[in-house]
């Protein structure tokens, strides 16, 4: 799809896309928040039509992604739950010390869920 030199490049343009879209949708949600009044109520028929270009546009766009065979569909894959979590946390051979360090990253969790949700 892509040669190995490109990929970077196409990984910027991705990112710029990305970043595009959110200040456009952040810039269209705040003019419609404007014009539609008080929660919305007044022209609600705007956000409607803003809703449903928005689904229309996505649904054609997508219709031009280009299907491709699998690369390898032969190759198996070593994934294990037991083995692959304490290796990309980088599990010492301290099991005493990856299960502070496995309760320490659950605990900031719960912290950040808890400090959203207020």
């Amino acid at each position: 799809m892509l040669k190995a030199k490109c990929i970077s490049s196409a990984n910027g343009m991705m990112a710029l896309t990305t970043v595009i879209a959110t200040v456009l949708g952040m810039g269209v949600g705040s003019w419609l928040a404007n014009v539609t009044g008080a929660c919305g109520r007044e022209r609600w028929c705007l956000s409607a039509a803003a809703l449903i270009d928005v689904a229309t546009v996505g649904y054609v766009t997508s219709l031009l992604i280009v299907h491709l065979p699998v690369a390898n569909w032969l190759s198996s894959s070593n994934f294990s739950c037991k083995g692959s979590t304490p290796r990309s946390m980088g599990a010492p051979r301290n099991r005493a010390l990856f299960a502070w360090r496995l309760c320490w990253s659950t605990q900031r969790t719960r912290v950040a869920e808890r400090t959203l949700s207020v």
